[in-house]
């Protein structure tokens, strides 16, 4: 361990997020996503399209709309999709859940993180204004996977096709480090927090189911 400690066992699991302890001891690994043909599948490899986190509207890629020379904006990616079927180094990406409460003793406010950018989230502000522009009212369940828990609670999840996950930015490390780990937990776990912020002070997009936005009839 970092420590120095010692554990010595007949056996390990490999309870990391990440497969940190795999990853350290040696063993050997496959990261991404292995082809049809490898263990004659079909639902791994490249997707043409998946069930869920679809965009529903057309969605224009550039800063201004139309205008290729503007450029992209934030997380929208410019490399091929690869050929459906075969297998890449890319992985799922993933999010830190949020619990989040009615009970108004038990409350946090969720506060922009530090480095938080509100321009890497317009890619939400332009799909919530397709969405009202189609006639499609978005509501937060759109965006959430929102899930009751005792107590007045809820486990949020990602969903749709913008939502917590740390999309498009999951870190591929073929020989993870402490510090990487820790640097890529840090950029992982401010997603949910900057995405909550985004929505909720935003003035760039209609707003969005703004009657469910404290957690009301969700």
């Amino acid at each position: 361990m970092e420590d120095g400690k010692i554990f010595r066992a007949k056996m390990y699991i490999d309870a990391s997020y990440e497969g940190d302890l795999m990853a350290g001891a040696k063993v050997s690994y496959f990261v991404g996503r292995e082809s049809n043909s490898t263990y004659g599948e079909t639902l791994d490899g490249i997707r043409a399209q998946t069930p869920k986190h679809q965009f529903t509207v057309a969605v224009d890629p550039y800063v201004l709309p139309g205008h290729p020379a503007s450029g992209l904006l934030p997380l929208i990616q410019n490399e091929p999709s690869g050929t459906v079927g075969e297998g890449d180094k890319s992985v799922q990406a993933y999010n830190f859940r949020l619990c989040l409460t009615q009970n108004p003793t038990n409350k946090i406010p969720i506060d922009p993180p530090a480095h938080y950018d509100p321009a890497q989230y317009e890619l939400l502000a332009v799909t919530s204004r397709r969405w009202w522009a189609a006639g499609k009212t978005p509501h937060l369940r759109q965006l959430m996977d929102i899930e009751p828990m005792p107590n007045g609670k809820t486990d949020v999840n990602n969903n749709g096709p913008f939502s917590t996950d740390f999309m498009g930015r999951t870190i591929i490390i073929q020989r993870p480090t402490a510090r990487n780990a820790r640097a890529s937990g840090r950029r992982t776990k401010i997603t949910p927090a900057a995405f909550c912020v985004f929505w909720r002070t935003t003035r760039a997009s209609p707003p969005l189911c703004a009657r469910n936005a404290v957690l009301g009839p969700l």
